[in-house]
């Protein structure tokens, strides 16, 4: 799927409390990269490292549908900032890098952690250009290198990137209608 594709499916969905609010967009858009950055190393943190009690295996499905949530956020952020997500992924050439073996615990930690430090790092830069009207260079060069740790890491897993897309506007659409307002009954809230 192309990235613009999905941007634009996904994003028409945005909820209307934020939609046409900046600060409240990047807001929202800031505390998202950070919680779905989290789950991401949370999925991958629990079955590398045993012997705790949140033992379990590598839910490979998991880790695709939050990194599709991250991916998600970062379009986010393109759009508020009037950023070309298109252009983002154009700039680099995303093919396999196929010098390590598959499912390779160093690969992951080390991609986790990057995803980590960059995720804040993109926060810290997109708060700074709101507050100082600072162009978007430094910003989208932290954006893209995201996007290539995404990648490198679901690669790493033997996940399609755009499995994740998929997974993620799916989530999407079932879950906001085309107004951005979610479909879920308040009953479903309730139990």
């Amino acid at each position: 799927m192309d990235i613009r594709e999905y941007q634009n499916k996904a994003l028409k969905r945005l909820n209307p409390l934020i939609a046409n609010k900046d600060r409240e967009s990047m807001n929202y858009a800031c505390m998202g990269i950070i919680e779905e950055t989290g789950e991401i190393i949370a999925e991958l943190r629990k079955p590398l490292y045993k012997g705790n009690f949140h033992e379990k295996k590598l839910d490979k499905i998991e880790i695709m549908k939050e990194c599709g949530d991250l991916i998600w956020y970062l379009s986010l952020v393109c759009y508020n900032n009037g950023i070309e997500i298109g252009e983002i992924e154009e700039k680099e050439d995303f093919t396999e890098n196929n010098s390590y073996k598959k499912n390779d615990r160093e690969v992951i930690i080390k991609k986790s952690i990057e995803m980590g430090i960059n995720s804040s790092e993109i926060v810290r830069e997109y708060l700074y250009v709101y507050a100082n009207e600072r162009n978007t260079d430094k910003l989208k060069c932290m954006i893209l290198k995201q996007f290539y740790n995404i990648k490198e890491l679901l690669n790493n897993l033997e996940i399609e990137f755009d499995d994740s897309l998929l997974a993620n506007l799916n989530k999407v659409t079932n879950r906001y209608d085309k107004t951005g307002k979610s479909t879920a009954k308040m009953e479903e809230y309730e139990k």
